[in-house]
């Protein structure tokens, strides 16, 4: 007989993991928010009136993010965004380096320059983080 009480456990801590990282994407806003309302804490009448289009800038921001923070999927849109930029970076900088010393082996792999493989990696990217925003948004429409 299988016990299900580690599985049900497991599954339990799963949403503190992912509470957490929600609020680590969430993070940038807060900060936002407070330095808002720093900016609305100035006693000096015209410290405070230089101060009214960043108080208004960082609280706006800061709404935003917490918005985005709340949405489903928005650790996996982050963590996406993240990954693929990183690869994205590299690829680029191996595109523009013209002496790659790199062959691909094999009958398919000689008719593939690293040109060609470059490319395909960086239209993959593209297409993932893409895919990561769209489902959000698809499934943030169909919710609301």
């Amino acid at each position: 007989r299988i016990s299900r009480a580690l599985p049900l456990c497991a599954a339990g801590a799963m949403i503190y993991v992912f509470q957490g990282c929600k609020d680590l994407v969430a993070l940038p806003g807060r900060a936002c928010m407070e330095c808002g309302r720093c900016c609305r804490s100035v006693s000096c009448e015209p410290v405070r009136q230089c101060c009214k289009p960043v108080r208004r800038c960082c609280e706006d921001a800061g709404e935003r993010c917490l918005t985005f923070a709340g949405r489903p999927l928005s650790t996996y849109v982050v963590t996406e965004t993240v990954v693929c930029g990183f690869m994205i970076f590299f690829v680029a900088s191996l595109l523009n380096d013209v002496d790659v010393p790199c062959r691909f082996s094999g009958d398919f792999g000689e008719q593939v320059n690293m040109d060609v493989w470059l490319g395909v990696q960086l239209l993959f990217a593209v297409i993932h983080v893409a895919f990561a925003w769209w489902l959000q948004h698809i499934l943030w429409v169909q919710l609301w």
